[in-house]
């Protein structure tokens, strides 16, 4: 992936159903924040990726398109 290359939610849904960690690196930047419930905020792809790593074998990921519900 050149690192200009916005990831998409189906490569990234495909990085972790392959625990495809080197992937999911690559789509974060050393900026990156992720602040999972309960848990301390995580900046930058390794300590992202750490720690999704211990979900890779128990959590299914997916992703779907927003659907607008037309309003009467």
């Amino acid at each position: 992936m050149d690192a200009h290359e916005l990831p998409s939610m189906q490569s990234w849904q495909e990085a972790w159903a392959n625990a495809d960690d080197i992937t999911l690196q690559q789509r974060y930047t050393d900026t990156a924040l992720v602040i999972p419930p309960g848990h301390a905020t995580l900046k930058g792809p390794e300590a992202i990726v750490a720690f999704f790593r211990g979900g890779f074998s128990s959590i299914v990921v997916r992703f779907f398109p927003e659907q607008r519900v037309p309003v009467c």
